[in-house]
């Protein structure tokens, strides 16, 4: 409050916790600072599941190929008649609709693979966040 940068304490002064020095502390509420036990961050792989770009034909070809209707797909699988629909026509189902589909129709959506690649010294490389965010910046 003074700013002295001697010493900092955290206090509670009308509500609000500042970082102050110990003459200004006494118009407030000291606070210990406690600090927990810090937990080991495991190494989490994130899992992103990837759909054929092809999937609306796909789909429409394999239900076609055993000759069933929109109507009989939706029973077989307890999918909404709409949502399949709508996955013919583009829209990306979700993973647990994309599932039933490969079952009921037996084809393989998921796990299909591809990588942004950028080449760099010969090599070739994913691309990350990072780099993507560079792009962005170069461009502007």
């Amino acid at each position: 409050m003074c700013g002295s940068a001697s010493s900092l304490k955290k206090a509670y002064i009308e509500g609000t916790l500042l970082s102050v020095c110990d003459r200004c502390s006494r118009l407030g509420k000291i606070v210990e600072e406690v600090r927990l036990p810090q937990k080991k961050i495991r190494n989490m792989e994130i899992e992103e599941s990837s759909i054929d770009p092809e999937f609306a034909s796909m789909v429409k070809d394999a239900r076609e190929g055993i000759g069933i209707t929109l109507e009989d797909l939706s029973k077989k699988t307890s999918v909404s008649f709409s949502v399949l629909h709508r996955v013919e026509k583009g829209m990306r189902p979700t993973d647990d609709v994309a599932k039933k589909l490969e079952r009921a129709l037996r084809i393989k959506l998921l796990g299909f693979s591809y990588a942004a690649e950028q080449k760099t010294s010969g090599k070739m490389q994913l691309l990350t966040l990072g780099d993507v965010a560079e792009m962005k910046i170069k461009k502007k």
